[in-house]
C-alpha cells in the first residue's frame, strides 16, 4: 500500500467517523433520505441512492471521497 492510499484510507475513516456523530441530527432533518457527505462537510440528500449517484456526477465529486448512508426515521430493532 502507498502512502498516497493510506492517507486517503484515513481521510475515508475520519469523514465516515464524522458521519456517524452526525448521524442522529442527519436523520431528524432528513428522515429516510439517502445522505451523502463529502471531506468539507458539504451534503447531498436524496430520495434514492440513484439520485446521490447522478448529483455526484453532476458535481464532478468521486464516489470514493463521500460516504453515503440511508438516514432510517424507523430502524427496525434485530434480537440476535
Amino acid at each position: 500500500m502507498t502512502i498516497a492510499q493510506m492517507e486517503q484510507m484515513l481521510q475515508y475513516r475520519r469523514l465516515a467517523s464524522r458521519m456517524r456523530r452526525e448521524i442522529a441530527s442527519l436523520t431528524e432533518k432528513y428522515p429516510d433520505q439517502w445522505v451523502a457527505m463529502n471531506a468539507g462537510g458539504e451534503l447531498i440528500i436524496g430520495a434514492s441512492m440513484d439520485e446521490i449517484l447522478a448529483a455526484l456526477v453532476e458535481r464532478g465529486i468521486q464516489r470514493e471521497n463521500v460516504v453515503i448512508e440511508f438516514l432510517e426515521a424507523n430502524p427496525v430493532t434485530m434480537i440476535v
